[in-house]
C-alpha cells in the first residue's frame, strides 16, 4: 500500500486464486506489517467480513460491503459517510457460479 493509515502503508495485498474440488478458492493476505498493532487485528476482522460479503454476493445475496458493512469498531468512523436515501444502492448481479471463499492469517 502506497498511501493509507501509518500502519497499512508498506503493506501487500493479495489474491491467489486456486481450484479445489471443482471450486474457486480465494487465498487472501494482507502481508507485510511493521508489527503486529492492534489495529492488524481489526483490520483482519473487517477483510473477513467484506470476503464474507463477497461470497454472499457471488452467490445471489446482498453483499454487506461498505458503507453497508457491519461497523466491529469506532475505528475508521470518521471516514464513514452517511448514505443518501434517494436510491436504493443496485450490486450487479453475481456470476453464474460462485468460489469458496478461504482467508489465510495476516502477517
Amino acid at each position: 500500500m502506497q498511501r493509507g493509515t501509518r500502519e497499512w502503508v508498506g503493506t501487500t495485498l493479495t489474491f491467489d486464486l486456486q481450484e479445489a474440488d471443482g471450486e474457486t478458492v480465494v487465498l487472501f493476505t494482507h502481508g507485510g506489517w511493521r508489527e503486529p498493532v492492534p489495529f492488524l487485528h481489526h483490520c483482519t476482522t473487517k477483510w473477513g467480513v467484506y470476503l464474507l460479503g463477497m461470497r454472499t454476493w457471488l452467490q445471489g445475496g446482498s453483499p454487506s460491503s461498505f458503507p453497508d458493512d457491519p461497523a466491529i469498531s469506532g475505528w475508521g468512523c470518521a471516514t464513514r459517510h452517511p448514505r443518501t436515501p434517494t436510491a436504493p444502492r443496485r450490486h450487479p448481479d453475481p456470476p453464474s457460479r460462485a468460489p469458496a471463499i478461504v482467508s489465510s492469517p495476516t502477517g
